[in-house]
C-alpha cells in the first residue's frame, strides 16, 4: 500500500493539490510546444489582438499554418547528429554474475530488446531529445509492466516520459504521474515511491488499484530530466529549456505571419467599386418586406434596397434625373492597393525566424544561401560547441539514469549484492566532437584559411573536418582520408610549397616523396597488410618508409637514365658542331 494517505492521493488525482511549480513549468512547456508541435497559438493571438471581432479570430485560425514548426524542427534535426559523433559510445563491461544468461545481459536488453525502441540510443534521440528541449521539467519513470520474484524470469522495464502537465506531484518521497491512457474518459495515475509502483484506475466515484509492482531495490525509479537551471521555489527547482531563448522571436514570427495572411487577402485580391443606383424590385428599394412577425430583411438585396452586384452580370446604369448629379464614366473600377507592406511583413517574419536560430547560434540552418546572406550567418564555433555539449550532457545524464534503473529492476533478485550489480553499468562519456556545420561553411573556412596564408596544419585540420563531413556514410573512404591526414609529414602544404621547402633544404627528400605519393602508398599498404588501418603509428610508418625507399631508388634510376640520355644528346650535338666547324 502507498505510504501516502489515500485522501491526499485523491486530492492530487482531482487536481485539488498539485506540485507547487506545476503552473510555471507548464507555462514554459506550452510556450515551446506551440511552435514545436505546430499548434495554433490562440492565447498569443488573443493577447496581441484583444479587440478583434470573433469572425476575424475564426478566420485567422482557419488559415493558420505552423510556419515556426520548421524552424524548431531544423534545430531538433541538427542536434540529432549528436548520435553520429565519433566519440559517442556506450561501453558495457562484462556481466557481474554467471547466473545472468547471455541473451538476458544488460547490453543485450538495452541495445537490442528495449521494447518498441529496440535500443536505449533510439529512445534517447527519437523521444527524449525533442521532449527534453520542449519540456525542461519533464519526468522519466522506468517501470516494468509485470512483476516477478522468480530468478529465472527477467523484468522488462521501459522508460516512460511524462510532460509537465502529467507531473501532479514529485518530491523525494513519492511521485504521482498522470498516464495518457484513459478509462471511461478519465486518466489513470501512477503512484511511485521507493517501495512500489501502483497504477490507479478510475471507477465510479473514485479510483481503484489496477496493478502494483513491488520495488526490490529501495530506490524511487523516477527522475527529472536535466536542463538549464531557471529558479528555485523553496525546495522545488524549475528548469528552463536550452532553446528557451528562441521563444520570443518565434512568438513574433507567428504573430507577423498571422497578420501577413490577412494582408495578402486584402492587398493581392482586386477591390472593385461601382455606383449602385438600381432599386431592388423585391422590396421596392425599402430594404424590408412584410413577414409573419412584422417586417423582415429583404433577402434579394440584403437590406440595402439596391440590386446586388454580380461580377458575372452587366452593370445597369440609370440616367440621372433632373437635378441629380451625373454618374461618372465609367461607373465602376478597381481600387489600386499598395503591396509594399506585404514585402515588409514577409521580410519581418523571416527575420524573426532567423533571429530565433541566431539565439542558439544555429543561424547556419537558415535556408538563405551563404552567397546571399554573407557575414550575417557567421557562426561562433566555440559557442555552438558549448551549446551542443550542454545538450549532449543532458541526454547522457538521462541515458545513465535509465540504464541504472533497468539494471536494478532486472537483476536485483539474481545479483542481490548492490555493489556487484553496479559494476556491470556501462560507461557513457559525453561526446565532444560534433558534426553540425554544413559543407558550404567548412568549404568557405578552408578557402579563407588558404587565401589568408594560415598555418598549413590548421588548414589540414579544416580539410579533415570537411572530408569527415562529406564521407561520413562511406566509412572505408573516410578511414583512408583520416590515415592520409595522420601520416602526412606535410599536411596542408601545396605542391609548390613542398618544392620550395625541398629546394631550401627545409625538408628531406624522403618527406617530400612520402607526402607526394601518400595516397597511393596507403592504398598499397591496405592491400598488402589487412591490419594496416589498426596498426600503431610506428608500425604504419615502417611500412610506408619501405615504399619511400623503393620510390626514391626508382626515381634515382630514372634520373640516372635521363642524365645519360641528356649527355648522349649533348655529345652528339657537340660532335655535329665540331664536324661543321672543320668543314
Amino acid at each position: 500500500m502507498p505510504k501516502v494517505a489515500i485522501d491526499k492521493l485523491k486530492n492530487i488525482f482531482a487536481g485539488a493539490e498539485k506540485l507547487p511549480i506545476f503552473k510555471e513549468s507548464n507555462d514554459l512547456y506550452n510556450a515551446i510546444r506551440t511552435h514545436a508541435n505546430g499548434e495554433y497559438p490562440e492565447a498569443l493571438i488573443d493577447e496581441r489582438r484583444p479587440s478583434e471581432p470573433e469572425e476575424i479570430k475564426a478566420y485567422r485560425k482557419a488559415v493558420y499554418k505552423p510556419v515556426t514548426k520548421k524552424t524548431v524542427s531544423r534545430v531538433f534535426s541538427s542536434l540529432g547528429k549528436i548520435r553520429r559523433s565519433a566519440d559517442y559510445m556506450i561501453d558495457y563491461p562484462e556481466k557481474s554474475s554467471a547466473k545472468i544468461v547471455d541473451s538476458e545481459s544488460l547490453k543485450q536488453y538495452c541495445e537490442y530488446n528495449l521494447g518498441g525502441f529496440v535500443s536505449i540510443t533510439n529512445w534517447a534521440f527519437d523521444i527524449l531529445l525533442k521532449q527534453n528541449l520542449i519540456d525542461a521539467n519533464a519526468v522519466v519513470a522506468v517501470i516494468p509492466f509485470s512483476a516477478t520474484t522468480n530468478e529465472a524470469e527477467y523484468l522488462k522495464p521501459l522508460p516512460i516520459l511524462f510532460n509537465s502537465d502529467q507531473v501532479f506531484w514529485l518530491d523525494e518521497e513519492f511521485a504521482v504521474l498522470r498516464s495518457k491512457l484513459q478509462v471511461n474518459g478519465q486518466n489513470e495515475f501512477y503512484y511511485i515511491d521507493n517501495r512500489e509502483v501502483t497504477v490507479f484506475s478510475p471507477v465510479s466515484g473514485g479510483f481503484t488499484v489496477k496493478n502494483t509492482i513491488l520495488n526490490p531495490f529501495n530506490e524511487m525509479p523516477v527522475f527529472r530530466v536535466r536542463a538549464e537551471y531557471y529558479k528555485q521555489m523553496d525546495r522545488h527547482i524549475i528548469n528552463r529549456s536550452r532553446i528557451d531563448s528562441m521563444v520570443p522571436f518565434l512568438d513574433e514570427a507567428i504573430a507577423e505571419y498571422s497578420d501577413l495572411k490577412g494582408s495578402k487577402i486584402q492587398h493581392l485580391y482586386p477591390l472593385f467599386w461601382y455606383y449602385q443606383n438600381e432599386e431592388c424590385k423585391a422590396c421596392s428599394g425599402v430594404g424590408s418586406v412584410p413577414g409573419e412577425n412584422g417586417k423582415t430583411e429583404c433577402k434579394s438585396c440584403g437590406g440595402d434596397g439596391k440590386v446586388k452586384f454580380s461580377p458575372f452580370a452587366h452593370l445597369k446604369v440609370q440616367a440621372a434625373q433632373l437635378g441629380q448629379q451625373q454618374l461618372p464614366t465609367p461607373p465602376a473600377g478597381y481600387i489600386a492597393r499598395d503591396t509594399v507592406i506585404l514585402e515588409l511583413q514577409e521580410k519581418s517574419y523571416r527575420g524573426h525566424c532567423f533571429e530565433a536560430l541566431s539565439a542558439v547560434n544555429m543561424q547556419f540552418l537558415d535556408q538563405t544561401p551563404l552567397s546571399i546572406s554573407g557575414d550575417a550567418k557567421q557562426v561562433d564555433r566555440e559557442e555552438l560547441n558549448n551549446f551542443v555539449y550542454n545538450i549532449a550532457e543532458d541526454i547522457i545524464f538521462s541515458i545513465d539514469k535509465v540504464i541504472h534503473f533497468i539494471n536494478e529492476w532486472r537483476y536485483s533478485f539474481i545479483v542481490p549484492d548492490r555493489q556487484k550489480r553496479l559494476k556491470q553499468l556501462p560507461k557513457v562519456p559525453v561526446p565532444q566532437n560534433f558534426d553540425l556545420l554544413p559543407e558550404d561553411y567548412l568549404m568557405k573556412e578552408v578557402t579563407d584559411a588558404k587565401s589568408g596564408k594560415i598555418n598549413p596544419l590548421l588548414v589540414a585540420t579544416l580539410e579533415q573536418q570537411l572530408a569527415a563531413k562529406k564521407f561520413y556514410n562511406k566509412p572505408d573512404l573516410a578511414q583512408n582520408i583520416d590515415l592520409m591526414f595522420d601520416l602526412d609529414p606535410l599536411p596542408g602544404y601545396s605542391v609548390d610549397d613542398k618544392m620550395a621547402l625541398l629546394t631550401n633544404q627545409a625538408i628531406t627528400k624522403k618527406d617530400f616523396i612520402l607526402s607526394s605519393y601518400l595516397a597511393s602508398f596507403i592504398k598499397r599498404a591496405i592491400r598488402e597488410h589487412r591490419e594496416f588501418s589498426t596498426m600503431d603509428y610506428d608500425g604504419q610508418m615502417k611500412i610506408l618508409m619501405k615504399y619511400v625507399d623503393e620510390k626514391e631508388k626508382a626515381n634515382d634510376e630514372v634520373a640516372a637514365i635521363q642524365n645519360d640520355v641528356r649527355e648522349k644528346i649533348m655529345l652528339e650535338m657537340n660532335g655535329k658542331e665540331a664536324e661543321t666547324a672543320n668543314q
